[in-house]
């Protein structure tokens, strides 16, 4: 197992009342992802290991013109959000700052 948890416990009963005392020492296991994957087979790799876009680095690959957006728009869908108000609230300068922003002032 990749993850123990040594417990002690006490406890006392003291008239209807009750009182417990734990130690818990749980422990974390770090793994050498690198190291690991390497001492693996290919077909042992992709049982424990996934690849994932990262949506930053498409973002980016895109923008530069690295990758073309038609070859990324089949594999993209948009779904509805939940839609939600924003409340913004701020001073302006002066009277045409609030003027230009709309707001007669």
């Amino acid at each position: 197992m990749m993850h123990a948890s040594r417990k002690r416990q006490w406890s006392i009963d003291d008239g209807g009342k009750y009182y417990k005392a734990t130690v818990v020492s749980p422990e974390r296991v770090d793994i050498d992802d690198e190291g690991l994957l390497d001492a693996l087979s290919v077909e042992e790799q992709e049982m424990i290991s996934e690849r994932k876009v990262v949506r930053k680095q498409l973002e980016a690959a895109l923008e530069r013109g690295e990758i073309a957006q038609e070859r990324v728009t089949p594999y993209l869908t948009v779904k509805p959000a939940s839609p939600y108000i924003r409340y913004t609230e701020g001073v302006l300068e002066d009277a045409d700052e609030a003027q230009d922003a709309g707001h007669g002032a």
